[in-house]
């Protein structure tokens, strides 16, 4: 019985986990808007804001503008 018990308290925390792996935001590359929105955020310039927004897009985690 305590095995059975010990079972299906993994399988619904596997199930769980899983749920909840699903409904976690979308990984990088994040929205160059975004990232315009958290640098502003954090108290950085606009030009400045671009500068690192640039930066990231040329590593991979931001998506490139729409221009």
């Amino acid at each position: 019985m305590g095995i059975a018990l010990a079972l299906a308290m993994a399988a619904g925390g596997l199930g769980a986990s899983a749920a909840a792996a699903q409904a976690a935001p979308q990984g990088p590359p994040f929205p160059y808007a975004d990232c315009i929105k958290a640098t502003a955020k954090k108290g950085e310039s606009a030009a400045q804001g671009k500068w690192h927004c640039d930066q990231l897009v040329q590593k991979g985690w931001v998506k490139p503008p729409n221009r």
